[in-house]
């Protein structure tokens, strides 16, 4: 009896040391699925951020770009056809003489709005427009007088070979 005692009670170790590494088996697996699903959410968090950034980068380089062609499109001449415009899409009709005073009311009142656009924003709208105008007008006087010099360039060196010409010709 005490035999079988003891095979009982070594049985019974022996299932609850299989149990036991039954249980470590299960929680390691368990603890891989969760570590696995830890990378992975932390791969498609990264991911998404990267989407978020590269749309957010795309939309303020638009944005900017945007702004700076409407900045370069905000001169006086644009200012005032745009008041041209606006005046002649008006569907009431003015009759008398005051109507010349009106439009000139309304252009220094642009003017001044436009005055006051330009301090608030430091010039650039204005400054920048008038630099890129003198900068190519700037570029074109430089075209022209390389031009000029390529044609002189030319003429001498015309005049040059008819001359050798003349000299290698000799006496008649």
């Amino acid at each position: 009896m005490e035999r079988e005692a003891e095979a009982e009670k070594i049985k019974a170790v022996a299932q609850a040391q299989r149990a036991a590494e039954t249980s470590a088996i299960r929680m390691q697996q368990l603890l891989a699925e969760k570590e696995a699903e830890r990378v992975q959410a932390e791969i498609e968090d990264g991911m998404f951020l990267a989407r978020q950034k590269a749309r957010a980068d795309a939309e303020q380089y638009r944005l900017e770009r945007e702004a700076a062609a409407l900045r370069s499109k905000l001169t006086p001449q644009f200012l005032e056809y745009a008041l041209i415009q606006a005046l002649t899409n008006n569907s009431k009709i003015f009759f008398g003489n005051r109507l010349p005073a009106l439009l000139l009311d309304t252009r220094a009142a642009l003017a001044g709005a436009f005055a006051g656009f330009e301090a608030a924003t430091g010039g650039s709208a204005v400054g920048d427009a008038r630099e890129q105008e003198e900068e190519q007008q700037q570029q074109q006087q430089q075209q022209q007088q390389q031009q000029q010099q390529q044609q002189q360039q030319q003429q001498q060196q015309q005049q040059q070979q008819q001359q050798q010409q003349k000299l290698s010709m000799g006496p008649l």
